[in-house]
């Protein structure tokens, strides 16, 4: 019994000190949110690759493509 209080205990800590790193993140994105920004700029040419081969691939798909 002893035993599952402490291993409670210590979940209790890791979950607390989880949390707490959490909230330094959102801190440090509060202020600088030109992090945010700076994150998404870098995803756009993925972005727009992405978009431009599912549009071959729905062209190449298409019934029009079998004709």
């Amino acid at each position: 019994m002893l035993a599952e209080n402490v291993e409670g205990i210590a979940n209790a800590t890791e979950t607390v000190e989880m949390l707490n790193q959490a909230q330094e993140n959102l801190q440090e994105v509060a202020k600088n949110p030109g992090i945010v920004g700076t994150w998404l700029q870098g995803l756009i040419p993925d972005l727009l690759n992405f978009a431009f081969q599912v549009v071959v691939c729905l062209l190449y798909t298409s019934d029009a493509a079998d004709e």
